[in-house]
């Protein structure tokens, strides 16, 4: 079994190069991953990625044709699960503002998977590293900003992430699915450190700015979850139908 790690990035490099290095440091068998960098064909640092991929065997390079804009997170992700659809077995969304903290965390993802059920339609994510003091949050990451699932579960719904709300909820997202399915797996000894833009900033983050512009409105509440009630039963409906019953 493999991991594809998707990882949009636009010219952060110190955010991506602080996240390679926790690859290199932790990962058991770098044979066991990808990293998968999804950048825009204008980015200024391809050239950079492109040095990176020719020296570390496990980076592989996903290049969007964007015509100068900003294609949105969930395309991006969906683009770049396609390509590999063939190939990995697990795919976990990424982003290059994490660090992977913990030793050997790809062998013990990749047995959580060999022991879940038949049909693998699980949903894996491990503690972001974040405090939630004073709530019921205090000792567990609530929100699964580091997912893994498996394959069949992409081929099943037919996208990685949903590609109704382009920049945000693709966590919450399948945190609902597997939730209703009771099919979610939380590994508090796997630390993915998630640094938010309030603790860390490049000089230049397009990304940051972008998406806070896209967000407003919408984070702080469930008007995404009414809207899309159809979209939710259609992809519970479809994967009730491949569960097996163990």
């Amino acid at each position: 079994m493999k991991i594809a790690l998707m990882c949009p990035t636009r010219n952060r490099m110190n955010k991506l190069l602080t996240l390679i290095s926790s690859l290199i440091i932790t990962v058991k068998d770098p044979n066991n991953i990808y990293l998968v960098l999804g950048v825009d064909e204008d980015d200024p640092a391809k050239e950079h990625y492109q040095y990176l991929q020719r020296n570390l065997k496990f980076i592989e390079i996903v290049e969007f044709k964007n015509d100068g804009k900003f294609l949105g997170l969930s395309t991006m992700w969906n683009k770049m699960a396609s390509v590999y659809t063939n190939t990995v077995d697990i795919f976990a969304m990424i982003g290059d503002d994490m660090i992977f903290k913990t030793k050997d965390w790809d062998e013990k993802i990749l047995q959580d998977f060999k022991n879940a059920p038949t049909d693998k339609i699980i949903m894996l994510h491990c503690n972001d590293g974040m405090r939630w003091k004073g709530n019921k949050y205090e000792n567990v990451s609530p929100f699964p900003v580091n997912f893994f699932v498996h394959k069949n579960y992409v081929n099943t719904v037919g996208y990685f992430v949903e590609p109704f709300i382009e920049n945000i909820h693709q966590d919450t997202w399948c945190q609902y699915i597997f939730g209703k399915l009771n099919r979610v797996k939380y590994r508090h000894d796997i630390i993915i450190k998630h640094l938010h833009a309030s603790e860390t900033s490049d000089e230049e983050d397009t990304i940051t700015s972008n998406l806070e512009s896209l967000r407003k409105g919408i984070w702080d509440n469930n008007d995404w979850m009414i809207k899309h009630q159809k979209e939710l039963q259609i992809e519970l409906d479809k994967l009730s139908k491949i569960i097996l019953k163990e």
